[in-house]
């Protein structure tokens, strides 16, 4: 009787894993519908009850009841629907496929659907994952900014994705050139996980200049995840959506640098929607790329002075203290400093300055200059990002 029972409950949970399979197939299919979007997905379902139930529908019965309008952006929609019997096969045969180009497709009835994201009115019902999901027990923070940033920019975003990832926070980013890449190239350079969030599809690296993080986060360290089809090339309009995902997978989101009119404002304004913290970083008053985040602290966002504010929110009390402890440390070997040593790295700033600039602001000869300067980068404290330039480490 016993094993009846474990035999008829197993059967039971696999009709019930088969239905669930049968309308996220339906719901692949209608995405594939050309014009389709997310927020007339939501009343089809509504309408008829189900995905599967929906794709059954004709187009016909959608326009009598307002959904499918006639309007100029409508019209070519309605005959995609129409047509979408034609491509079922080749669709089917393609979502089929996907497993052995390791993408997973999860759908909002999957059990790893992320949970953060659960709770948004604007979710997107179907993911296309490359790599994991990022984990619902550890904190994780996205770490965003202008893609033309400053050499200041680029320092602070590396810092932070390594301090952050070296505390157990999962970065997360939209893989742009700039503030994102940077911030989630220096995770995983310290042996962290990064999560990049596209505008394109799982199998376009864009840009293709990080084509290593993206082959990291695709192999495992972290993952790639996108709302659009596998093969979808970066569109602009794209870029504007995912950034609802990148707020809603996060805990806390940073700004490191933004002009004041910029993508990140409404990444920001997805996240203070869905209740997210803000940090932003302050900037110079003088400098474009430092408008937004002052404009973004005058309207309240948390001052980010350091990693240890974000950790201190996350609660990441040990993470915190081993930041602390860093920052005592350098402090105490700048301190340890001989003479010349110490005059030089009071004159290096975070954007780097020629010789000729150190020379004459240190008073020094150029072999008393550049021996003082190679003990720097000895120590960590100054670098040289092209020959004859020198900053702050």
């Amino acid at each position: 009787m016993e094993d009846e029972r474990k035999t008829t409950e197993k059967r039971r949970l696999q009709q019930g894993q088969e239905q669930l399979e049968e309308e996220k197939k339906a719901l692949y299919l209608l995405t594939r519908v050309e014009g389709m979007y997310p927020g007339l997905l939501r009343k089809m379902y509504e309408f008829a009850g189900g995905f599967r139930e929906a794709y059954q529908v004709p187009a016909q019965e959608y326009l009598k009841r307002g959904l499918m309008g006639r309007t100029k952006q409508g019209q070519p929609l309605l005959l995609a629907y129409d047509r979408r019997r034609r491509q079922e096969e080749k669709m089917l045969r393609e979502y089929e496929g996907f497993s052995l180009e390791g993408i997973r497709t999860v759908s909002v009835f999957d059990r790893e659907y992320p949970k953060r994201l659960l709770p948004l009115p604007d979710k997107p019902l179907l993911l296309y994952v490359r790599g994991r999901l990022p984990a619902e027990d550890r904190p994780a923070a996205a770490i965003i900014g202008a893609r033309r940033c400053s050499e200041y920019g680029r320092e602070i975003a590396a810092f932070f994705g390594r301090s952050l990832s070296e505390a157990g926070v999962q970065v997360i980013s939209g893989m742009a050139s700039g503030i994102d890449g940077i911030a989630q190239s220096a995770a995983l350079s310290a042996a962290g996980e990064s999560f990049g969030v596209l505008g394109s599809g799982v199998k376009v690296c864009y840009p293709l200049e990080h084509g290593g993080i993206f082959r990291r986060m695709a192999a495992g360290n972290g993952g790639l995840i996108s709302e659009f089809p596998p093969d979808s090339p970066a569109l602009p309009f794209h870029f504007i959506l995912r950034n609802r995902i990148i707020a809603g997978l996060c805990d806390v989101l940073l700004v490191l640098e933004a002009r004041e009119k910029s993508g990140t404002a409404i990444t920001v304004s997805n996240a203070l929607d869905y209740g997210k913290e803000v940090f932003a970083l302050p900037g110079r008053i003088n400098d474009p790329l430092g408008r937004g985040c002052n404009a973004l602290l005058k309207e309240g966002a948390s001052l980010l002075t350091s990693p240890g504010d974000v950790l201190e929110f996350l609660g990441l009390q040990r993470g915190q203290e081993r930041a602390e402890a860093r920052e005592a440390e350098r402090d105490k070997m700048i301190s340890a400093l001989a003479n010349p040593e110490k005059m030089v790295y009071s004159c290096l700033d975070s954007e780097p300055e020629h010789m000729e600039k150190l020379l004459a602001r240190t008073g020094l000869g150029y072999s008393t200059l550049s021996e003082a300067l190679i003990r720097l980068e000895l120590l960590g404290l100054a670098d040289s990002p092209q020959s004859g330039y020198y900053r702050r480490g």
